[in-house]
């Protein structure tokens, strides 16, 4: 095996992962879910994410801490 590659657990976890992400994500209003996308997926300034959206700079940050929320929320572990 390559020195770093990943074992099958710890790719199928790392896929679970990616998963559960993207279902969270979809979860989301859209706008909250776009402003994410555009922003910490794409790197796209807030201003433009703002301007592309139709919204104020200070909506789109708005909408953005929402979904962050959403997305800790949704994907913190459980405590059983």
């Amino acid at each position: 095996m390559l020195h770093g590659a990943p074992t099958p657990d710890q790719a199928i976890e790392r896929e679970e992962r990616r998963l559960a992400f993207l279902e969270a994500l979809h979860q989301l209003p859209v706008h909250e879910g776009d402003v994410i996308i555009a922003h910490d997926i794409f790197e796209m300034s807030i201003e433009d994410v703002a301007e592309q959206q139709d919204a104020p700079v200070s909506t789109a940050y708005r909408w953005r801490s929402r979904g962050i929320e959403a997305l800790i929320r949704a994907l913190r572990p459980r405590r059983g």
